[in-house]
């Protein structure tokens, strides 16, 4: 019998769809909620029914691939920007780059110590005691 590896159960499939359905609905409602148009307007400027935004709304599908883009293209958005907060990525983005340069700092450190300040040295050894690391 071929053991099943780290499948997620029909309940975390059901509870990541509602979280999905969530996120969606409410970056489109905070999309359109810029516009002064009705939600029927919108669907049918997107070439949808009336009620296709009344229907998502309601969770009465989870839209396409195609349907999200479709989305997305109306509001002039990318799907990233769509998913994803202002800022968030930026955010994410940075914290990322600031840590990188943080630990080729750390490697400049470890391999020249001779080439780096005091000063610098006893930041970033404050910075690694702060996330528990050890230089």
């Amino acid at each position: 019998m071929q053991e099943k590896k780290n499948r997620p159960s029909e309940k975390q499939k059901s509870e990541a769809l509602e979280e999905l359905l969530d996120l969606i609905c409410g970056r489109l409602q905070a999309y359109s909620g810029k516009t002064n148009y009705s939600d029927s307007r919108i669907s049918l400027e997107m070439g949808k029914d009336a009620s296709y935004l009344s229907k998502l709304y309601a969770k009465l599908f989870v839209p396409s691939l195609q349907g999200l883009c479709d989305i997305c293209d109306y509001f002039g958005v990318s799907v990233v920007e769509f998913l994803h907060p202002a800022g968030q990525i930026e955010q994410a983005m940075h914290s990322v780059l600031q840590e990188t340069e943080i630990l080729l700092l750390l490697q400049l450190i470890q391999d020249c110590p001779q080439a780096v300040s005091q000063n610098l040295r006893s930041l970033l050894i404050l910075y690694e005691q702060k996330n528990h690391r050890i230089l």
